[in-house]
């Protein structure tokens, strides 16, 4: 299987977690490629309300999903994921 990452780092409120995530579904959706984008935020806070931001800006419902703790609100169809830190590395070790 292969897998693809891009790290991508910048300057705070440069849009790393609002235009590049909405920018690579475009992107996955007008080519009808597959793919998830899977966002990183370092606290509960930055999950939650990326998640309820871009979920009140897509177009489509359910592409938005996220994880925090305990707390999970992803589905299959989702294309883009807010999860934290911690979460994230659980999911590189399983």
């Amino acid at each position: 299987m292969l897998n693809q990452f891009v790290l991508v780092t910048g300057e705070t409120g440069c849009g790393k977690s609002t235009q590049v995530p909405r920018l690579i579904y475009e992107y996955l959706r007008a080519t009808s490629a597959k793919g998830k984008i899977m966002c990183v935020q370092p606290r509960r806070l930055a999950v939650l309300n990326l998640f309820s931001i871009m979920n009140a800006q897509m177009p489509e419902r359910d592409m938005i999903g996220y994880q925090i703790g305990m707390t999970s609100r992803i589905h299959p169809d989702n294309r883009i994921v807010f999860v934290t830190n911690g979460i994230f590395l659980q999911r590189l070790v399983h």
